[in-house]
């Protein structure tokens, strides 16, 4: 996985001035979730992503920006958190893939 998410995301809560915990707390997620995100091990789930993501977004900005800057960089932030998450999901279902075709072919190869 090329971990772009992840490497945006501690930008973004560095920017911001906050730490993890911070941010796991304002999501309501434990805190070791945030840190495998940021790390590159895991990604937020396919099915949550986008409110996970708008989250984020809403909690960022509201830490850098002023009022009246709030909703640009509320819809910057989430902009570049899902185009990240997006490329690094598709990176994951691509090297999914791979592994699936690598056992096919030696299922396929056994049986010769």
């Amino acid at each position: 996985m090329n971990n772009t998410f992840g490497k945006i995301l501690r930008a973004q809560v560095e920017k911001a001035g906050i730490k993890e915990s911070e941010l796991a707390n304002a999501l309501g997620y434990d805190p070791t979730y945030i840190s495998k995100w940021m790390n590159g091990s895991k990604l937020p789930s396919a099915r949550n992503a986008e409110r996970i993501i708008g989250q984020i977004a809403d909690f960022l900005s509201g830490e850098t920006a002023g009022a009246s800057d709030r909703d640009a960089e509320r819809q910057n932030v989430y902009r570049e958190l899902k185009s990240a998450y997006d490329c690094d999901g598709s990176s994951k279902v691509f090297q999914s893939y791979q592994k699936m075709a690598r056992c096919h072919f030696l299922t396929v190869r056994r049986s010769l």
